[in-house]
């Protein structure tokens, strides 16, 4: 990422936290994913995100960020 806001390593149990990655802008052929897996260490869950690159085309870029 080229920007991060709030990164976190850890997050402490029954808790909820917000990160922002920021990339350089990018596309991907039409037949291929961006996959983003986040992982719960020592834990059976675990988050996928699938992007296409229609996704990316229609993104919109952030002047200012706002989180609560």
């Amino acid at each position: 990422p080229v920007r991060s806001y709030n990164e976190v390593l850890v997050t402490e149990g029954k808790s909820d936290v917000r990160t922002v990655y920021a990339v350089p802008q990018f596309t991907i052929p039409d037949d291929k994913l961006l996959v983003i897996e986040l992982f719960e260490k020592d834990g059976g869950r675990h988050q996928t995100i699938r992007v296409e690159n229609a996704d990316l085309v229609a993104a919109r870029q952030i002047n200012e960020l706002k989180i609560k």
